[in-house]
């Protein structure tokens, strides 16, 4: 989980979780502290290439939570596809 309360990523960036080694899951959590993000992927890296787990919006200070397919991944990434200005992540939570 990182809780950070106000890591700034501007458009076309990502945040990168590694999690030390392989880990089965198909949820996460992200939150916002505002509401500037208008698209994003839930990535895992298969060992090859990154993969798409979601695909979604909005986030928002309220958080979403999203659920995917189950993947078993070592890496999981939050990929950023648009922003107005630059999204501030409060909380990115990875869970089976």
């Amino acid at each position: 989980m990182i809780k950070d309360g106000a890591l700034n990523i501007p458009n076309e960036n990502w945040l990168e979780v590694d999690l030390g080694e392989n880990k089965t899951f198909s949820h996460a959590y992200i939150k916002e502290g505002s509401s500037q993000m208008t698209g994003y992927k839930n990535q895992y890296y298969d060992g090859t290439s990154w993969l798409d787990a979601y695909t979604g919006t909005t986030i928002g200070n309220t958080g979403v939570n999203i659920t995917f397919n189950m993947v078993n991944a070592r890496k999981e990434m939050l990929y950023i596809t648009s922003v107005n200005g630059s999204a501030e992540i409060c909380e990115f939570t990875i869970q089976k």
